[in-house]
């Protein structure tokens, strides 16, 4: 047996780790902190005396076996003492094992709500960047269209902020106890969707797809502002002193050195979202998830590629151009170099703000439409669905339950815009109930910028309210949204 309390050599923890993969199976080796591996060597010695204890009292049950028909009673006595006293001792290990993961357990939660508490502010700043950029926008612009989706923009980035500065004072279980901004299980439990589903819409899971748009789009603004915030840190410093010297070629030389971060980053959040929409869309289908085609992955690398140029391009204009500014303007160089870093992060929570709304939601659609591509000959129309969201605009709406065949131009509409959580809905051949074919009609493609009679992202003209053809279900989901 171990002996508790003292750590285990090399020799032995190997052994134990051999024995557990036999048993548990194998995992990749991860380094462990001096208090992650105090934690390890409880549990092992734990183990150890429970399986000693166990190969115990399987000796004991097997003499005991063995002694059937013969006599011995005292044997036998003797015997079921020692099986009995064997399995109070694995008990026992296997309590101070648990005891062990709990408070290893407890380690692991305290650190991991110091990094969620870290990325929340870190998030929340974002927010202040962008309601200040969103005010300043509203109260300078003059066309109403706009102003009246800056508004909007400006209450969603408002509540948001609310919503995770509250949740900043809660306990991981509280906040954990809560319902989202938009819960879809919950609204979908309370029959406070805005419309019934169809048919074709309850095979699909909306609350896994609800769950990847959150926790995928945050999970790629965190990374991409942990990876921006220290390159501006670091270009900061570096300029101080050319800036301080007037040296306008150096400054004219300073560069962000985060596009390979930015693109690796990419990949992964592109490659992910799309995994997704093919597993979840496989098993709409009860079909097997194919495999990705090669065109597909060099798309996603292209698009990679694209907007990690983008953004460092985009980063690095605003941060020299504020730098040539403020030495043409004579400022001092702490003004200076506030004033870069204040634009620049401006620039970054808008260029992050729209990426973090499109890149998920693309490629969760694409994902999605591969597997009906690869098994088209079962579907026979699509439904539009555009139940995803609490904030679905009149575009959306005029678009949501509309019905098109496999060979619709308009079918290769992914999401209509940033944050749109819009998607196709297949309608098999098997269908018991089929909706009608309604088409998309001719007042809502001539609203958009069309390529071969095909729909890109954002290239499309604006609506204040829904076509009139379905004028009177919008305005219904719009008053009930409004009394919410």
């Amino acid at each position: 047996m171990g002996v508790k309390g003292k750590a285990l050599d090399d020799e032995t923890k190997k052994k134990i780790s051999e024995a557990l993969k036999k048993r548990f199976g194998t995992r990749e080796e991860t380094k462990r902190s001096d208090k992650g591996q105090a934690y390890y060597d409880r549990y092992a010695n734990s183990r150890m005396d429970y399986e000693a204890a166990k190969a115990d009292r399987d000796a004991a049950n097997k003499a005991i076996k063995a002694l059937k028909g013969q006599k011995g009673g005292s044997k036998r006595k003797e015997l079921q003492k020692a099986a009995k006293e064997a399995s109070a001792r694995m008990k026992a290990a296997s309590g101070q094992m648990r005891a062990a993961k709990t408070a290893s357990q407890g380690e692991k939660s305290a650190a991991s709500e110091s990094i969620w508490q870290e990325k929340a502010k870190a998030r929340s700043n974002q927010y202040a960047l962008l309601i200040t950029k969103i005010t300043a926008l509203a109260s300078t612009t003059t066309n109403p269209a706009r102003r009246e989706r800056l508004n909007a923009q400006l209450k969603r980035a408002v509540q948001s902020k609310a919503s995770l500065e509250k949740k900043m004072t809660m306990t991981p279980e509280s906040r954990r106890s809560i319902a989202s901004p938009f819960n879809f299980a919950e609204l979908l439990a309370e029959g406070k969707l805005s419309r019934e589903l169809t048919a074709q819409e309850a095979r699909v899971n909306f609350v896994q797809l609800n769950e990847t748009f959150d926790k995928e789009q945050d999970a790629f603004a965190d990374e991409l502002i942990g990876i921006t915030n220290d390159e501006i840190d670091r270009v900061t410093k570096q300029a101080e002193s050319k800036i301080t010297a007037r040296d306008i070629a150096a400054i004219a030389g300073i560069t962000f050195l985060i596009r390979g971060a930015v693109d690796r980053h990419m990949r992964v959040t592109v490659k992910k979202a799309y995994d997704i929409g093919k597993t979840l869309a496989a098993k709409e289908m009860g079909v097997t998830k194919p495999v990705t085609p090669l065109i597909d992955t060099q798309l996603m690398n292209l698009d990679a590629d694209d907007i990690a140029d983008g953004y460092t391009a985009i980063l690095i204009n605003t941060f020299r151009t504020t730098l040539k500014a403020g030495v043409a303007a004579d400022a001092s160089t702490t003004a200076i170099v506030a004033a870069a870093r204040a634009k620049t992060q401006d620039a970054a929570t808008t260029a992050i703000t729209n990426i973090r709304g499109t890149v998920v939601g693309q490629y969760l659609n694409r994902g999605r439409d591969m597997v009906f591509t690869a098994h088209q000959t079962q579907i026979v129309s699509y439904q539009r669905s555009e139940v995803l969201d609490m904030m679905t605009c009149p575009f959306c709406l005029s678009l949501d339950k509309k019905v098109i065949t496999p060979d619709d131009p308009m079918r290769n509409l992914e999401i209509v815009h940033s944050h749109c959580r819009g998607l196709w809905v297949p309608i098999f051949g098997v269908d018991e109930t089929k909706p009608e074919i309604t088409g998309i009609p001719k007042a809502l493609q001539d609203r958009f910028d069309l390529i071969d009679g095909r729909p890109t992202i954002n290239a499309f003209k604006y609506m204040k309210a829904p076509i009139a053809d379905v004028s009177k279900e919008a305005a219904d989901v719009i008053r009930k949204k409004l009394k919410k």
